[in-house]
Protein backbone atom coordinates (compact mmCIF):
# COMPACT_ATOMS: atom_id res chain seq x y z
CA UNK A 1 0.00 0.00 0.00
CA UNK A 2 2.75 2.24 0.95
CA UNK A 3 4.23 1.78 -2.17
CA UNK A 4 1.12 3.03 -4.58
CA UNK A 5 0.64 5.70 -2.20
CA UNK A 6 4.00 6.80 -3.39
CA UNK A 7 4.02 5.89 -6.99
CA UNK A 8 0.89 7.86 -7.72
CA UNK A 9 2.01 11.35 -6.89
CA UNK A 10 5.41 10.70 -8.61
CA UNK A 11 2.91 9.46 -11.81
CA UNK A 12 0.92 13.42 -11.07
CA UNK A 13 4.28 14.96 -10.79
CA UNK A 14 5.60 12.79 -14.65
CA UNK A 15 3.10 14.11 -16.56
CA UNK A 16 2.62 17.56 -14.91
CA UNK A 17 6.58 17.48 -15.94
CA UNK A 18 5.81 16.41 -18.98
CA UNK A 19 3.27 19.19 -20.14
CA UNK A 20 5.32 22.11 -18.98
CA UNK A 21 8.38 20.72 -21.13
CA UNK A 22 5.64 20.82 -24.01
CA UNK A 23 5.48 24.38 -23.40
CA UNK A 24 9.12 25.18 -23.12
CA UNK A 25 12.03 24.24 -25.78
CA UNK A 26 14.31 22.97 -22.30
CA UNK A 27 14.59 23.28 -18.92
CA UNK A 28 17.58 22.25 -16.24
CA UNK A 29 16.10 19.66 -13.38
CA UNK A 30 16.08 22.71 -10.78
CA UNK A 31 13.75 25.16 -13.03
CA UNK A 32 11.64 22.07 -13.68
CA UNK A 33 10.84 21.63 -9.96
CA UNK A 34 10.77 24.87 -8.58
CA UNK A 35 8.56 25.87 -11.39
CA UNK A 36 6.51 23.32 -10.88
CA UNK A 37 6.86 23.26 -7.03
CA UNK A 38 8.12 19.24 -6.89
CA UNK A 39 10.82 18.92 -4.07
CA UNK A 40 14.78 18.70 -6.28
CA UNK A 41 15.05 15.31 -5.01
CA UNK A 42 11.72 13.78 -6.09
CA UNK A 43 11.99 15.56 -9.30
CA UNK A 44 15.84 14.50 -10.18
CA UNK A 45 14.21 10.78 -9.92
CA UNK A 46 11.40 11.09 -11.90
CA UNK A 47 13.59 13.14 -14.41
CA UNK A 48 15.94 9.89 -14.81
CA UNK A 49 13.23 7.77 -15.11
CA UNK A 50 12.13 9.34 -17.95
CA UNK A 51 15.45 9.67 -19.66
CA UNK A 52 16.08 6.03 -19.14
CA UNK A 53 12.54 5.26 -20.79
CA UNK A 54 12.98 7.74 -23.86
CA UNK A 55 10.19 9.79 -23.05
CA UNK A 56 13.00 12.32 -22.14
CA UNK A 57 16.13 13.27 -23.59
CA UNK A 58 18.75 14.73 -21.89
CA UNK A 59 21.59 17.07 -23.20
CA UNK A 60 24.81 16.76 -21.31
CA UNK A 61 26.52 20.20 -22.53
CA UNK A 62 23.70 22.15 -21.12
CA UNK A 63 22.16 19.66 -18.38
CA UNK A 64 18.64 20.39 -19.83
CA UNK A 65 15.91 18.16 -20.36
CA UNK A 66 13.54 17.68 -23.73
CA UNK A 67 10.46 15.64 -24.77
CA UNK A 68 12.41 12.63 -26.02
CA UNK A 69 12.21 10.85 -29.29
CA UNK A 70 10.02 7.80 -27.94
CA UNK A 71 6.83 10.28 -27.77
CA UNK A 72 7.21 10.87 -31.45
CA UNK A 73 5.53 7.27 -32.89
CA UNK A 74 3.23 7.52 -29.46
CA UNK A 75 1.94 11.03 -30.00
CA UNK A 76 1.33 10.10 -33.98
CA UNK A 77 -0.22 6.93 -33.17
CA UNK A 78 -2.52 8.51 -30.38
CA UNK A 79 -3.58 11.20 -33.14
CA UNK A 80 -3.80 8.64 -35.91
CA UNK A 81 -6.25 6.26 -33.40
CA UNK A 82 -8.42 8.97 -32.52
CA UNK A 83 -11.22 8.75 -34.96
CA UNK A 84 -12.79 12.02 -33.97
CA UNK A 85 -10.16 14.09 -34.79
CA UNK A 86 -9.78 12.33 -37.96
CA UNK A 87 -13.78 12.92 -38.56
CA UNK A 88 -12.81 16.61 -37.68
CA UNK A 89 -9.72 16.96 -39.81
CA UNK A 90 -11.47 18.47 -42.63
CA UNK A 91 -13.68 20.46 -41.29
CA UNK A 92 -10.69 22.22 -39.60
CA UNK A 93 -8.82 22.78 -43.01
CA UNK A 94 -11.88 24.32 -44.74
CA UNK A 95 -12.61 26.96 -41.86
CA UNK A 96 -8.35 27.99 -42.52
CA UNK A 97 -9.08 28.30 -46.07
CA UNK A 98 -12.19 30.01 -46.17
CA UNK A 99 -11.41 32.35 -43.15
CA UNK A 100 -7.41 32.50 -43.19
CA UNK A 101 -7.67 32.02 -39.18
CA UNK A 102 -6.26 29.28 -36.78
CA UNK A 103 -8.28 26.68 -35.46
CA UNK A 104 -7.94 23.87 -33.00
CA UNK A 105 -9.58 21.25 -31.04
CA UNK A 106 -9.56 21.33 -27.38
CA UNK A 107 -10.31 18.70 -24.91
CA UNK A 108 -11.18 19.30 -21.38
CA UNK A 109 -8.95 17.19 -18.68
CA UNK A 110 -9.93 15.94 -15.37
CA UNK A 111 -7.62 18.50 -13.95
CA UNK A 112 -10.03 21.69 -15.66
CA UNK A 113 -7.43 22.39 -17.78
CA UNK A 114 -8.07 22.57 -21.85
CA UNK A 115 -5.30 20.93 -23.55
CA UNK A 116 -5.10 21.37 -27.58
CA UNK A 117 -5.35 17.99 -29.29
CA UNK A 118 -5.20 19.17 -32.94
CA UNK A 119 -5.02 22.09 -34.81
CA UNK A 120 -4.37 24.20 -38.34
CA UNK A 121 -2.64 27.55 -37.90
CA UNK A 122 -2.73 30.29 -39.97
CA UNK A 123 -1.30 30.88 -43.57
CA UNK A 124 -0.98 34.56 -42.96
CA UNK A 125 2.31 36.04 -42.45
CA UNK A 126 1.82 37.82 -39.02
CA UNK A 127 -0.97 34.90 -37.15
CA UNK A 128 -2.00 33.81 -33.75
CA UNK A 129 -0.91 29.98 -33.28
CA UNK A 130 -1.31 27.46 -31.35
CA UNK A 131 0.17 24.07 -30.50
CA UNK A 132 -0.98 21.03 -30.24
CA UNK A 133 -0.43 20.50 -26.27
CA UNK A 134 -1.17 23.98 -25.43
CA UNK A 135 -2.91 23.70 -22.36
CA UNK A 136 -5.55 26.63 -21.42
CA UNK A 137 -7.28 27.48 -18.33
CA UNK A 138 -11.17 26.03 -17.71
CA UNK A 139 -12.05 30.08 -17.09
CA UNK A 140 -10.80 30.89 -20.93
CA UNK A 141 -14.01 33.15 -21.82
CA UNK A 142 -14.50 30.86 -25.39
CA UNK A 143 -13.48 27.58 -25.02
CA UNK A 144 -14.94 27.62 -21.23
CA UNK A 145 -17.80 29.23 -21.88
CA UNK A 146 -18.53 26.75 -24.83
CA UNK A 147 -17.72 23.70 -22.74
CA UNK A 148 -19.37 24.83 -19.69
CA UNK A 149 -22.79 26.16 -20.57
CA UNK A 150 -23.51 22.51 -21.61
CA UNK A 151 -23.27 21.00 -18.42
CA UNK A 152 -24.94 20.84 -15.66
CA UNK A 153 -25.85 24.56 -14.11
CA UNK A 154 -24.09 23.06 -10.38
CA UNK A 155 -21.01 21.76 -11.89
CA UNK A 156 -20.19 24.90 -14.10
CA UNK A 157 -20.84 26.73 -10.66
CA UNK A 158 -18.42 24.56 -8.71
CA UNK A 159 -15.40 24.73 -11.40
CA UNK A 160 -16.08 28.37 -11.99
CA UNK A 161 -16.04 28.98 -8.51
CA UNK A 162 -13.01 26.82 -7.30
CA UNK A 163 -10.85 27.96 -10.62
CA UNK A 164 -7.99 29.18 -9.31
CA UNK A 165 -6.34 32.76 -9.52
CA UNK A 166 -5.79 33.58 -13.52
CA UNK A 167 -2.13 33.81 -14.60
CA UNK A 168 -0.39 37.02 -14.42
CA UNK A 169 0.18 37.00 -18.43
CA UNK A 170 -2.71 36.30 -19.66
CA UNK A 171 -6.24 37.40 -19.13
CA UNK A 172 -9.41 34.92 -18.72
CA UNK A 173 -12.80 35.96 -16.92
CA UNK A 174 -13.48 39.46 -15.68
CA UNK A 175 -14.83 37.76 -12.42
CA UNK A 176 -16.78 34.40 -11.94
CA UNK A 177 -20.53 35.79 -11.73
CA UNK A 178 -19.91 37.56 -14.96
CA UNK A 179 -18.90 34.22 -16.55
CA UNK A 180 -21.62 32.67 -15.03
CA UNK A 181 -24.28 34.98 -16.43
CA UNK A 182 -22.70 34.52 -19.91
CA UNK A 183 -23.57 31.02 -19.50
CA UNK A 184 -27.25 30.74 -20.33
CA UNK A 185 -26.86 33.33 -23.05
CA UNK A 186 -24.18 30.56 -24.59
CA UNK A 187 -26.35 27.81 -24.00
CA UNK A 188 -28.64 29.95 -26.37
CA UNK A 189 -26.52 30.67 -29.07
CA UNK A 190 -24.88 27.84 -29.79
CA UNK A 191 -21.02 29.71 -29.42
CA UNK A 192 -19.00 31.61 -27.39
CA UNK A 193 -16.81 34.63 -27.79
CA UNK A 194 -13.86 36.13 -26.41
CA UNK A 195 -12.32 39.78 -26.91
CA UNK A 196 -8.87 40.21 -26.24
CA UNK A 197 -9.26 37.72 -23.41
CA UNK A 198 -6.47 35.17 -24.66
CA UNK A 199 -3.95 37.44 -25.67
CA UNK A 200 -4.34 40.96 -25.94
CA UNK A 201 -4.55 41.50 -29.36
CA UNK A 202 -6.49 38.36 -30.73
CA UNK A 203 -10.13 37.85 -30.40
CA UNK A 204 -11.42 34.09 -30.62
CA UNK A 205 -14.95 32.07 -31.15
CA UNK A 206 -15.63 28.26 -30.33
CA UNK A 207 -18.60 26.10 -29.96
CA UNK A 208 -19.00 22.64 -29.04
CA UNK A 209 -19.19 19.54 -30.81
CA UNK A 210 -22.38 17.81 -28.63
CA UNK A 211 -23.20 14.07 -29.41
CA UNK A 212 -25.97 12.55 -27.41
CA UNK A 213 -25.83 16.07 -25.42
CA UNK A 214 -22.83 15.70 -24.22
CA UNK A 215 -20.03 17.93 -25.31
CA UNK A 216 -17.19 15.92 -27.00
CA UNK A 217 -14.55 18.60 -27.46
CA UNK A 218 -14.54 22.38 -28.72
CA UNK A 219 -13.48 23.84 -31.76
CA UNK A 220 -12.07 27.53 -31.02
CA UNK A 221 -10.73 29.68 -33.66
CA UNK A 222 -8.45 32.45 -32.51
CA UNK A 223 -7.31 35.95 -34.87
CA UNK A 224 -5.75 38.89 -34.33
CA UNK A 225 -7.96 42.00 -33.46
CA UNK A 226 -7.45 42.88 -37.21
CA UNK A 227 -8.45 39.41 -38.73
CA UNK A 228 -11.25 38.45 -36.30
CA UNK A 229 -12.79 42.23 -35.41
CA UNK A 230 -14.68 42.66 -32.33
CA UNK A 231 -17.59 44.10 -34.50
CA UNK A 232 -18.08 41.66 -37.12
CA UNK A 233 -17.20 38.26 -34.40
CA UNK A 234 -20.88 37.46 -33.94
CA UNK A 235 -20.79 35.92 -38.00
CA UNK A 236 -17.72 34.12 -37.20
CA UNK A 237 -19.33 32.67 -34.38
CA UNK A 238 -22.49 31.56 -36.28
CA UNK A 239 -20.11 30.24 -39.11
CA UNK A 240 -17.91 28.14 -36.50
CA UNK A 241 -21.09 26.80 -34.59
CA UNK A 242 -21.97 25.58 -38.03
CA UNK A 243 -18.76 23.71 -38.38
CA UNK A 244 -19.18 21.91 -34.81
CA UNK A 245 -22.69 20.81 -35.56
CA UNK A 246 -21.73 19.21 -38.86
CA UNK A 247 -18.46 17.52 -36.92
CA UNK A 248 -21.08 16.39 -34.46
CA UNK A 249 -23.12 15.19 -37.82
CA UNK A 250 -20.27 12.81 -39.28
CA UNK A 251 -19.97 11.51 -35.05
CA UNK A 252 -23.32 10.43 -35.11
CA UNK A 253 -23.37 8.85 -38.51
CA UNK A 254 -20.15 7.24 -37.84
CA UNK A 255 -21.23 5.67 -34.90
CA UNK A 256 -25.14 4.69 -36.21
CA UNK A 257 -23.08 2.47 -39.40
CA UNK A 258 -20.44 1.34 -37.03
CA UNK A 259 -17.82 2.68 -39.12
CA UNK A 260 -16.14 4.65 -35.62
CA UNK A 261 -12.79 3.26 -35.28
Amino acid sequence: MRETKQAVPAVGAAIRILRHLSLVESARAYQIADELAISRSSCHGILKALVEGGILGFNLRTKAYVLGTALIPLGALAAERDWYIRLARPYLREWVDTTQLTIFVARLLPDREFIVVDAMNSSHIIKVTVSVGQTFPVTSPAMGGAQLAFMPEADAQRIIRSSGRRPPDRETIADNDTFLEELPKIRTRGWAVSRTQYYRNANAVAAPVLVDGQVTFVICSLGSTQDLPAEGIDRFGVAIKMVADRIADEIRHAIAHGVAV
